[in-house]
């Protein structure tokens, strides 16, 4: 048990129902199921993963609309609660927290957790703010204490990208293999589809975001009904959902395609689907994908950087399907509704188990914080 109770922080957007909040939250009980004093300090207090914040932690809203309206009270808090340290997820958080940091002259040690593959978040950004992201990353990480990259993709990329040292980069895979989710799985799912004696279903999870290309994973699922009989469950919501909607009646799918939005049990989901289909333009460490295998489904996953290969171990686990190929996504998803593929081993579950992630977490923090 730590002796030193100083406070260790974890600084995010909100908690809205992504991967990434996800697995801040169970990082987050890891420690201080290990005696940990932890708060998790947010730049606004809204999402559907608020009530999953355990009652041992300490929630700290900022109240801001955006990362670089609360510095003010960033550095207010580090010069009130003087966390020992800091763990800041995604860039613009990051930014801000490390401005806040400097202003503060704060001691604390900021480690930034980096969830995403950056050069093709920067690539595909709209905006001239994202597409700038990089030059101000290059500005104000090298003040951070180091860089926590969820995936070797995601570390060789903000190598290629910010030209930082290799040495400063530290991969820890997300804990996504608990106790909690294998039993949460073996729960009866309350979809009607999922039941006895229905068709076979193939599932996708994540926001409706054009990262995650849930066009692809309709299209191609269009061509599998030309064949077999089949269902698609899209679990999720974001700014997609009325476009995907769309092709859907465009498809005349809505017989066979559902789109119940964010569910508190998705585990359920995988353990009951036929397959899952990762169907992404890229990613970073898809949690979903490891939720998928420990759960004991059969997977897909489009060939995307960065991390699908990585978790697959090259296709071992699951098939790899060029990105983006609608015909040969739908043959591969056709070949799995019609055969089995082996059971992921122990081994492979442990690469990615709460012990593991929070053991590197501990590591990190006592090394630093005395």
């Amino acid at each position: 048990m730590p002796k030193n109770l100083k406070t260790i922080t974890f600084l995010l957007a909100s908690l809205r129902g992504g991967g990434a909040e996800r697995v801040i939250l169970t990082i987050a009980k890891g420690l201080s199921d290990k005696g940990y004093k932890v708060d998790i300090v947010l730049v606004k207090a809204e999402g559907e993963y608020l009530e999953q914040v355990h009652q041992n932690i300490h929630l700290v809203d900022l109240k801001s609309n955006r990362a670089i309206f609360c510095i003010p009270k960033l550095i207010k808090y580090f010069r009130q609660e003087n966390p020992a340290v800091v763990f800041s997820s995604l860039p613009h958080v990051s930014l801000a927290t490390l401005i806040a940091h400097t202003l503060a002259i704060s001691k604390s040690h900021v480690f930034l957790i980096e969830h995403n593959t950056l050069s093709l978040s920067v690539k595909n950004s709209n905006t001239a703010k994202g597409k700038m992201l990089p030059l101000f990353m290059k500005l104000f990480y090298p003040i951070s204490s180091g860089i926590i990259a969820v995936s070797e993709g995601v570390a060789s990329d903000l190598v290629s990208i910010l030209k930082i040292s290799r040495e400063r980069i530290q991969v820890i895979y997300n804990p996504v293999v608990t106790n909690s989710i294998l039993e949460l799985s073996m729960e009866p799912s309350k979809h009607p589809w999922l039941g006895n004696n229905q068709p076979p279903v193939v599932l996708g999870v994540g926001r409706l975001t054009y990262a995650k290309n849930f066009q692809l994973l309709i299209r191609s699922f269009a061509k599998v009904r030309d064949t077999l009989a089949a269902r698609l469950i899209i679990l999720g919501d974001g700014p997609d959902r009325p476009e995907l909607e769309h092709l859907v009646e465009t498809l005349n799918l809505s017989e066979n395609v559902s789109m119940p939005g964010f569910v508190e049990n998705p585990y359920a989901y995988y353990r009951n689907a036929s397959v899952f289909v990762l169907s992404s333009r890229w990613e970073g460490l898809p949690t979903v994908l490891i939720e998928a295998l420990a759960c004991g489904t059969h997977v897909i996953s489009t060939d995307c950087p960065s991390g699908p290969r990585e978790i697959l171990e090259h296709g071992r686990w699951g098939t790899l399907v060029q990105c983006p190929n609608e015909s040969k996504l739908a043959h591969a998803i056709s070949d799995v509704l019609v055969t089995s593929m082996p059971p992921v081993g122990q081994d492979f579950l442990n690469r990615f188990s709460l012990e593991q992630s929070v053991s590197k977490y501990q590591s990190i923090i006592e090394r630093v914080k005395n």
